[in-house]
């Protein structure tokens, strides 16, 4: 698992080196292909992740400076998703529940740094961008469902596209919202954290007052922590 690792972040690394032509990165691609068919027999169940976090950090690498900080996150959450593959981990659920949050985070801080000027840029480019917005977030749910509960697929489906909407929505606001990139992608996560493990509380049926209210002071107090960093100016 950590040579396979290593193997991801070096052909990353030499992606990077190469300036992301076209033969680099399909050298980056398939060296991944060998990497996801090699990770075990749970690699179906994250495959959506997996792929999300190739195309996530080639777009973060093209567009940061920081290539060393970017190689070391990519590493972690890499290795993460190849010890669910293998299913080496004895808490699947924790283990799974921070990797998806953290491919949810790479991506909308991705997506905010690209995000289109509403006032300027043409109607399709800020439609593509809400789609994408939305594809993203109803396939990682969709995904981190079917990995610990046994939903319909029609019940599955319509949490998937509500949350997916939402998603879409909060991202509109939230680019008028002087909080930065990070910030942002930040907020939104906390959003989806909080309304993916609501939900699944309700499914399972242990939802009730203590879990909403320790939900509640977790998006309260990281929220205030997320806008106490923001520069608000009148």
């Amino acid at each position: 698992m950590l040579e396979k690792t290593l193997l991801g972040v070096a052909a990353l690394y030499l992606a990077y080196l190469a300036s992301f032509s076209f033969f680099a990165v399909f050298g980056f691609l398939c060296i991944l292909l060998y990497v996801y068919l090699t990770a075990g027999a749970a690699r179906r169940d994250f495959r959506f992740s997996f792929w999300l976090l190739q195309i996530v950090f080639l777009l973060a690498l093209a567009s940061f400076s920081l290539p060393g900080l970017l190689l070391l996150i990519y590493g972690l959450i890499l290795f993460a998703l190849l010890g669910l593959m293998g299913a080496v981990f004895l808490n699947k659920f924790f283990a799974y529940g921070l990797a998806s949050i953290a491919v949810a985070f790479s991506f909308f801080a991705v997506l905010f740094s690209r995000a289109p000027s509403f006032s300027e840029d043409s109607f399709w480019s800020q439609f593509w961008w809400l789609l994408f917005a939305f594809a993203v977030v109803y396939w990682l749910f969709k995904e981190y469902w079917q990995t610990f509960a046994s939903w319909e697929s029609r019940k599955m489906r319509l949490y998937g596209m509500t949350l997916g909407v939402l998603s879409a929505e909060l991202a509109t606001i939230v680019v008028f919202l002087p909080l930065g990139f990070l910030n942002a992608a930040a907020f939104l996560s906390l959003l989806l954290l909080v309304s993916r493990d609501t939900i699944l509380a309700h499914v399972r049926g242990f939802l009730n007052p203590s879990f909403v209210f320790r939900e509640i002071t977790l998006f309260i107090v990281i929220s205030s922590i997320i806008f106490a960093t923001v520069s608000w100016r009148i």
